[in-house]
């Protein structure tokens, strides 16, 4: 990392906790300051993605998969805000821990991988980092849709949080979030085929994550569907999305665990 993307990465961890402070006094939604918000992430994901396909290699680590995440909430956050015309309550932590893990990014950088890897796979390993955070971020959203919806229908048990959007806002904010997580899923099956056809392999490689990607982006597709064509809502939804999220960590964990475990056995 050279002296000028060290000054960006001290710009943009500055910048999001100073509007994490800012956002965290306001008292009432302005968008002077959604702009800000927005303009900071926009530049913040410049630079990320410059430095990532650049010629030289990119850097590539736990640290640096973590900023890439937090960075695509901030992107959901903002557009929470700008739909519902107010900051969701998430916005200030959001911002704050982005802010603090780019600021360590910049001072402990992560290793850097040869760019001979080549800028599909490069773009596959993006796209997939990014669309499992979003779906992990949908399936958060469909479980606080579940538990509102739970404590609606039994209110003696269980008063609802009043704190929260309305239900019909829950399901507009989850309707946006799977479709940016089935267009995210979709460029990483694309990207991954791309990867396949450049190595000389078959188009698609039918292994575990592979299967797991496919029933989980299947599922997904089907929840838009039932959603935009038959009105599907509510508890059913939020169900369908946390069994998706499910397939997904299956697809990594339960690859790991069926080739290092079962057929060792």
């Amino acid at each position: 990392m050279n002296l000028f993307e060290s000054d960006l990465t001290l710009f943009h961890a500055c910048g999001y906790i100073l509007l994490s402070i800012l956002i965290g006094r306001l008292k009432k939604y302005t968008t002077a300051v959604l702009f800000v918000a927005l303009s900071l992430v926009f530049l913040h994901g410049l630079g990320l993605l410059l430095p990532w396909f650049a010629l030289k290699g990119f850097e590539f680590g736990l640290l640096k998969a973590v900023v890439w995440t937090m960075w695509l909430a901030s992107i959901l956050v903002c557009l929470e805000a700008f739909f519902r015309n107010i900051f969701p309550r998430i916005t200030v932590p959001i911002f704050f821990l982005t802010g603090v893990f780019t600021l360590l990014d910049g001072i402990l950088p992560s290793p850097t991988l040869s760019n001979d890897l080549g800028i599909v796979f490069q773009a596959h390993i993006l796209i997939a980092m990014l669309s499992y955070a979003c779906l992990v971020f949908t399936s958060a959203r469909a479980a606080t849709i579940h538990l509102q919806e739970n404590s609606l229908r039994e209110p003696i048990i269980k008063q609802p949080d009043h704190s929260l959007p309305s239900l019909v806002e829950l399901d507009a904010s989850l309707q946006r979030l799977l479709l940016i997580t089935f267009v995210l899923l979709s460029g990483t099956l694309l990207t991954g085929i791309l990867v396949n056809i450049s190595s000389g392999n078959a188009f698609l490689i039918f292994d575990h994550k592979t299967f797991f990607s496919l029933l989980a982006w299947i599922l997904i597709g089907m929840i838009i569907g039932g959603k935009q064509f038959f009105g599907w809502r509510g508890r059913m939804v939020a169900k369908m999305t946390m069994i998706g999220c499910f397939l997904v960590i299956l697809s990594y964990l339960g690859t790991q665990f069926v080739i290092e475990i079962i057929l060792e056995i």
